[in-house]
């Protein structure tokens, strides 16, 4: 026998070569796993993929062999490719073979190419440029890896850099696409400034993007030398130093003090002021960072925290007026806020506290300790963060944490005490958007200074008992205090012995845990907690009628997490102290251990009573319970599910800081399953099931076919190909369930998907064997390995469009659709500027607060659950996303839209429109147009954004029905006049304006030309200085948010008074108040209920409109202005 050598898993540092498997021409080998790693040699290379042939198993779902190709999925069935793709360091080619059956295999041929559009790694010689993304101010491109390098002669000098605009996906921590300029922090929200920095030899700027979805990027301004934006900036590069500003001629005097690059705090310590403080500072003034003026004579000190540089600008009056005002500070600049504590004992508060810190604050504070074991006791005393509660997800923005606990950043205070050697540290972050006060701590290393008569535990385990010494305890009376690692744990307290008289405000003695309630009893108890740094046993023991005293004696455990480790093979599991209230920070994990061999173990969910954030509209961001590889639970619900494992069955439970729910309880059961001795399990990904005539003695929940997954969400794909059941109203004559659904009884075959994780169950009763046949079916099933990879002639789910136009609809449509969908359907483009035309055609969705169930986001769209349709435009390069999620409780039938890559296919006479601003012309040429008139397409980004419609020119005959031709914005009543006017519409996606020029035969064709303007939505201000428009809620249509920031709406009015006809659509949860939902007329009116409303006011200033939404709630408005005197304005 000759042994073939496996030359499987191989490095190709080569630009083009091929890659064949093991053994070809001849067929490959079983149990396979293969790896071939391209290596790149720039930043981003493009590479083409060409599979020659292809030669493998095929099995259903391609889970025997498989080959993948990059990001791509598995592939196993006969084909050619030939394909692009963008990497960075390696591109990655996997190919997998299973126990037996084996084909010829695969022969791919590959080369390598530079990416034209990646003129990123540049090195700039010139004094000064502008430095822009790829491709701006169109889209980058994904896998960026930038270096911008300013070359400086090896002299210090001064850099002026101006960011004019900063546009990329944004994310918590810049995770995905960032900016980086010299050693400052990650960049990735939108911002402009104008920073000076000091170089020698060069000056680096660094950009990178990650794998999916591209903005406009950045552009950059920078000039070496002189700071160009003023001839009176003077630059300080010193760590320290005196600032004065002499009366001098200069309107706007600049002292620029700049730092390293890095952030860094700049303490700032006016010894003299001399301005005159009015409301108003214009007798004189300055401004630090571009903050608030600031007109004082009294000496202050501050502390900044800043990056690059910080600009003090003072504007010293006019001498002919008043004396020139200035000021006297001295400066001293340090690395980051981080500080060293020698003191046993003392204050740490985040930088300028109680005032508000700054952005990209990164702290450490080290308490330094002697080498030996000592306790230190940590009082928090304060902490105001900014804790994203808006988001759900907790602790992403700022947060402190002390020594090993857990991120905080919720209001909270306590008392802890922990063991330190020879540091203690504590750290403090904030992002980019700070606007709380931060935190104070006092510590004390040595005895806790708050009580005398404290007793501390460092082991553990050990007892701890009360003596009656404990009457005498003066301050929070007899404190017992555990002592954990300072990471998180959990204590178990085994209250052994207990003496203490049950009354109902425990007034003869009583104990406290951890600053819970007073507990008075003389029955022992056992309870568990989750903490960190420490648990204090508060006693107070005297009995005030008998003067005697009450004590307890308590064993204690302490452990890492809640995490178990379960060997037997039966049992129940559940979270710490149920059903009581568990504690916040939990993080347990439950290992069942196995045998090694393939086990079936039985699930038994029997009761979820979680804290599942369903007031933030986010679900299980707050507390979760993952079984296996499952989804996240955390809504009620209850199941019995089987699962197939080996080694080890893995079961999560996460809490967060705002726990009080009581957790979760499970029953285990490995081997066969306890339910049901009448049951058949089924482990394979596919397979026939047959209903036998013996199901009929099966007493207990009738006869049982389980088929098992892996535990991950997946689908089922059900063929009953025979049915033998009669069909009757009630199914007395027999039946099935799947998944526990309702009674069927038919004859008739038919198929059917499910999604579903662990197992389902085909429950079947075969009917009375006195009064019938027995009924049964033969059914084939397949499982697949991912939620979403089914075929495509059953609507898949997690699928790449490669075709110019197509449908796509929700997994088994117009089906009900099943629990715990996860669905992406990414449409592929050619790396060029591409339109996009999405016809939402049928939507049905479980409408709920906020989309936080069931919902449908297409491109950067907001999410959409409720019934609507609309037809969109989008711009695409590499890939356009639609994303499609539901819940627990889904029994809506999904979606259905069309696309079209390419020229919208609704219309043959259509042009679009990508730029911010422009001028449209309607010609005559459009009477010619037959489907849906001439349309002119405004694509905006997506997002919310308004767009300001100037017809400078309009040639339409007025008709009451305008049958002489006519033009329509965004679907709304034809218009057809001849006079000029200005609106202003609120849209995502696109706007088209449709236009009918009428019969050229009859009349002249009719026309217009317009100016556009497309803007971004800031700060939740849109203003609108038009004559009419259209006003429309955050989300409007089709989309509920939660808790979204309140809104301002701004018409603009002028002298003379004009009359303002408002028509109003409001969509609005109602509790019968305004204390949720509340949509305020020019803080004259209140609306809050649903319906229909038409308002008219004369007005002849700014008319505002704001919007306060907590619930689910939305509005469109369409408004009119027209002058008393003159008819309609003309703007």
């Amino acid at each position: 026998m000759t042994c073939q050598p496996n030359v499987c898993s191989l490095v190709l540092t080569t630009s083009e070569g091929s890659i064949t498997s093991p053994g070809y021409p001849g067929n490959y080998m079983n149990n396979l796993n293969c790896t071939y790693v391209i290596m790149g040699v720039r930043p981003t290379q493009i590479i083409t993929i060409n599979i020659n042939e292809l030669d493998l198993e095929d099995c259903f779902s391609c889970d025997c062999d498989w080959l993948i190709i990059g990001n791509d999925s598995k592939i196993c069935r006969k084909t050619s490719l030939h394909k692009t793709y963008t990497f960075r360091d390696r591109f990655v080619i996997q190919f997998e073979t299973d126990v037996n059956v084996t084909g010829r295999g695969f022969t791919i041929q590959y080369s390598i190419a530079m990416d034209t559009h990646d003129n990123c790694t540049t090195t700039l010689t010139a004094s000064e440029g502008v430095i822009t993304s790829p491709g701006y101010p169109e889209n980058y491109i994904n896998s960026l890896n930038c270096r911008y390098v300013i070359v400086g002669d090896g002299d210090t000098k001064i850099i002026t850099v101006e960011l004019e605009e900063l546009d990329l996906e944004a994310t918590t921590n810049c995770a995905f696409d960032s900016l980086i300029i010299d050693d400052g922090p990650i960049l990735c929200y939108p911002i402009t400034f104008s920073k000076t920095y000091v170089f020698q030899d060069r000056f680096v700027m660094a950009f990178r993007s990650d794998g999916s979805n591209t903005r406009r990027g950045f552009k950059i301004r920078y000039s070496i030398g002189m700071d160009a934006q003023d001839n009176c900036t003077i630059s300080h590069i010193k760590t320290s130093g005196q600032i004065s500003t002499p009366c001098s001629s200069c309107t706007n005097c600049t002292n620029t003090i700049i730092g390293s690059g890095k952030l860094q705090t700049l303490t700032l310590d006016f010894v003299s002021v001399n301005f005159t403080n009015n409301p108003n500072c214009d007798a004189g003034w300055f401004t630090i960072d571009g903050g608030q003026k600031i007109c004082t004579s009294i000496p202050f000190r501050t502390t900044y925290a800043f990056f690059g540089s910080v600009d003090i600008v003072t504007y010293s009056g006019d001498p002919s007026v008043v004396s020139c005002g200035g000021f006297v500070v001295n400066y001293v600049i340090q690395d980051t806020c981080s500080t060293t504590l020698t003191a046993s004992e003392g204050v740490i508060t985040s930088p300028v506290y109680p005032g508000i810190p700054t952005n990209y604050l990164s702290c450490t504070y080290v308490i330094v300790g002697d080498g030996h074991t000592q306790i230190i006791a940590i009082d928090l005393l304060k902490i105001n963060l900014n804790y994203c509660s808006g988001h759900g997800y907790g602790c992403n923005c700022d947060w402190l944490i002390i020594d090993d606990g857990p991120e905080l950043c919720s209001p909270t205070t306590f008392h802890k005490t922990y063991v330190l050697q020879d540091r203690f540290i504590i750290k403090f972050r904030t992002d980019y958007r700070s606007s709380s006060t931060g935190f104070k701590i006092h510590y004390a290393v040595g005895n806790d200074t708050n009580d005398t008569w404290i007793s501390t535990h460092t082991n553990t385990s050990g007892l701890i008992s009360t003596p009656s010494s404990s009457c005498s305890c003066a301050y929070n009376n007899c404190t017992n205090t555990i002592i954990g690692s300072g990471k998180l744990q959990t204590l178990t307290l085994d209250f052994v012995s207990l003496n203490l008289t049950t009354r109902p405000s425990c007034d003869a003695g009583w104990f406290t845990i951890d600053g819970g309630q007073k507990i008075c009893t003389s029955t022992p108890f056992k309870t568990t907690y989750a903490f960190f740094g420490s648990v204090d046993i508060v006693a107070n023991g005297e009995d005030t009628v008998t003067h005697s005293c009450g004590g307890l004696d308590v064993n204690y455990v302490i452990q890492d997490t809640c995490s178990t480790t379960l060997t037997a093979s039966e049992g129940v599991i559940t979270s710490p102290v149920y059903p009581g209230i568990h504690t916040d920070y939990l993080s347990c994990t439950y290992v069942i251990v196995g045998d090694g061999h393939t086990q079936i173990i039985a699930i038994d969910l029997l009761k979820i009573n979680l804290d599942y954030c369903y007031n933030r509209g986010y679900g299980c961001s707050c507390d979760w319970l993952i079984i296996d590889d499952g989804p996240k639970l955390c809504s009620p619900t209850t199941f019995h599910k089987i699962y197939v494992f080996r080694d080890k069955f893995i079961i999560k439970f996460r809490t967060d800081y705002s726990s009080s729910s009581r957790g979760f309880k499970i029953h285990y059961a490995v081997g066969n399953d306890t339910i049901d001795t009448c049951t058949s399990t089924h482990s394979k990904t596919s397979g026939q099931i047959s209903s036998p005539s013996a199901s009929r003695n099966c007493t207990l929940n009738d006869y049982i076919n389980t088929i098992i997954g892996s535990g991950k969400l997946q689908t089922l794909i059900l063929d009953f190909v025979s049915l033998n059941f009669t069909t009757s109203p009630n199914c007395d004559a027999g039946w099935f369930t799947i998944d526990g659904g309702q009674k069927i009884c038919t004859s008739t075959p038919f198929m059917t998907t499910y999604a579903f994780f662990g197992s389902i169950d085909i429950v079947t009763h075969g009917g009375d064997r006195s009064g019938s046949l027995f009924d049964g079916f033969v059914v084939n099933y397949a499982v697949q390995g991912n939620i979403c990879d089914i075929n495509i002639t059953l609507n898949n789910c997690n699928m790449t469009f490669t075709a110019s136009e197509g449908e796509i609809t929700s997994p088994v449509y117009p089906g009900i659709q099943t629990s715990y969908l996860s669905c992406m359907y990414i449409i592929v483009g050619d790396g060029q500027s591409q339109v996009i035309a999405i016809n939402l055609l049928k939507m049905d969705l479980a409408r709920n607060s906020g989309c936080d169930n069931d919902w449908l986001i297409i491109g950067e769209g907001p999410k959409l659950c409720n019934s609507t349709t609309f037809h969109k435009t989008y711009v695409f390069r590499d890939r356009f996303i639609v994303k499609f999620r539901t819940a627990y409780d889904t029994s809506s039938r999904g979606f259905w839209l069309y696309y079209s890559v390419g020229k919208d296919t609704n219309d043959i006479c259509t042009a679009t429109h990508t730029n911010t601003s422009g001028q449209i012309t309607a010609p005559c040429s459009s009477c010619n147009c037959t489907y849906n008139n001439c349309t002119n397409t405004i694509i905006g980004s997506g997002k919310l954004q308004t767009l300001t419609l100037d017809f400078v020119s309009l040639n339409f005959t007025t008709s009451p029905n305008c049958d002489f031709g006519w033009f329509t914005i965004d679907g709304g009543p034809k218009i057809c006049t001849e006079t000029t006017f200005k609106t202003t519409y609120a849209f995502f996606g696109s706007v088209d304006i449709v236009t009918n020029s009428g019969e050229c035969s009859i009349e002249p064709c009719g026309g217009f030309v317009v100016n556009y303007a497309v803007q971004d939505v800031n700060n939740n201000l849109l203003v609108y200085s038009t004559n009419s428009g259209q006003l429309i809620g955050p989300s409007f249509p089709g989309t509920y948010p939660y808790y979204l920031a309140d809104s301002t709406y701004i018409i603009v009015g002028h002298f003379p008074p004009q009359n303002l006809t408002l028509d109003i659509t409001l969509t609005t949860y109602s509790s019968g108040s305004c204390s949720y939902n509340r949509l305020t007329l020019n803080s004259t009116e209140d609306l809050c209920n649903e319906g229909i409303y038409r308002r008219t006011y004369l007005v002849e200033d700014n008319f505002t409109i704001e919007f306060s939404c907590q619930y689910s709630s939305d509005f469109l408005i369409h408004y009119e202005k027209e002058d008393i005197i003159k008819g309609k304005t003309h703007m």
